[in-house]
């Protein structure tokens, strides 16, 4: 009986790798899943279903259409026409007119800039846009030299952002007693 229950000690291990061996076979044959591949999307743009399209793109953009190039651009820069103007203000003189917009343009004035020669003792200067008489923005002035004996040359230099309607005119207020250079700068827009 002895011999028996050696020669069992012995076959268990036996027994044991053969199992582990068996079944690391039939793990080794398991088919592993193949990812799926990324099927090909394909946009179709029709007049009756069209493909919404949200955001903003800055700069040059083509769109490829099958074999026709459609071309994109910025359309609100395009319809900008460049407004410059400027003005002499005479000392004996406090108010000035520029422009009335014509119809069926926007003007949109972007800086305003200039200067004011007069007596250093006066009190700071400063400057005001107008529309149709009425003050929207008033600026003071930022710097000044000493440009002659008892008189200062102020500078005026001011970021706006001011819409004018067709048919409203578009003005200046300076200090009176005092000689100014008054420059405007923007666009105008056609509007319906």
């Amino acid at each position: 009986m002895l011999k028996n229950k050696n020669s069992a000690k012995a076959f268990i291990p036996i027994v044991v790798v053969i199992t582990v061996c068996f079944l690391s076979q039939a793990q080794a044959q398991k088919p592993t899943p193949t990812p799926a591949q990324p099927a090909n999307v394909k946009v179709i743009n029709t007049t009756s279903e069209p493909v919404p399209v949200v955001g903003t793109v800055n700069g040059a953009v083509s769109v490829e259409n099958g074999s026709t190039l459609l071309r994109v651009r910025d359309v609100s820069e395009s319809l900008r026409q460049p407004f410059y103007e400027s003005k002499l203000v005479n000392p004996n003189v406090q108010k000035v007119s520029f422009e009335t917009v014509a119809p069926g343009k926007l003007l949109v004035i972007e800086h305003i800039s200039g200067y004011s020669s007069y007596a250093n003792t006066l009190p700071l200067p400063w400057m005001s846009l107008t529309v149709n008489g009425s003050v929207i923005n008033q600026i003071a002035a930022r710097t000044w030299s000493d440009n002659s004996p008892g008189f200062r040359l102020w500078l005026y230099s001011e970021p706006v952002h001011v819409y004018v309607a067709a048919g409203q005119t578009i003005g200046v207020e300076v200090p009176i007693n005092a000689e100014s250079f008054i420059y405007l700068t923007g666009y105008y827009v056609d509007v319906q």
